[in-house]
């Protein structure tokens, strides 16, 4: 037999190989995913904190910028504002404070809905944030916090009374549930 011949037929794996490298995966994914769940939740909550940061900084340059009252919310299906922050997140001109979308042209941006986790806004009876023409809130300070899928807060975008918004990392014993 030459040896071009015995090359062409040793192409590939035999069983043997192919259950050893399969086990050994197994395994090591087995021992390995469960220790990168704490960190795929952070690298998760980074993202959703970024966007909900940006939501309400736009908010309130465009309320400066513009001159008039910007409102930031989750909307339902009649464009009013809801409390449920899982939806999209809308950032819109609210000229006579209705916390509704008075028509689609004064939409600034549209944030879509968290893959992963879900938001909730506190305090809880507020289903709204709003900007003056000079950059403060109106009136809504408090928080939007970030929850994994788990039922407990991960971390929040806090919004102060000068309109002024900033993100924290929750301690893993804070009360906060979502």
């Amino acid at each position: 037999m030459s040896m071009s011949a015995l090359l062409q037929r040793q192409q590939g794996f035999n069983l043997l190989e192919l259950m050893t490298v399969t086990a050994i995966v197994s395994i090591l994914s087995l021992v390995g995913v469960p220790k990168l769940k704490p960190m795929i939740d952070r690298t998760q909550a980074k993202t959703s904190l970024s966007q909900t940061t940006t939501a309400f900084q736009l908010a309130r340059f465009s309320a400066v910028s513009a001159q008039q009252l910007v409102t930031v919310c989750p909307l339902d299906a009649d464009n009013m504002c809801t409390t449920d922050w899982s939806n999209a997140i809308t950032v819109f001109y609210d000229p006579n404070n209705t916390r509704a979308l008075p028509s689609p042209a004064a939409i600034i941006r549209e944030f879509p809905p968290l893959p992963f986790g879900h938001m909730k806004a506190a305090p809880a009876s507020k289903n709204y944030f709003q900007y003056t023409a000079q950059g403060h809130s109106h009136g809504t300070i408090g928080h939007v916090r970030y929850c994994p899928d788990d039922d407990k807060a991960m971390a929040r975008v806090v919004v102060n009374m000068t309109g002024r918004t900033r993100a924290e990392w929750l301690p893993d014993d804070t009360p906060l549930t979502c």
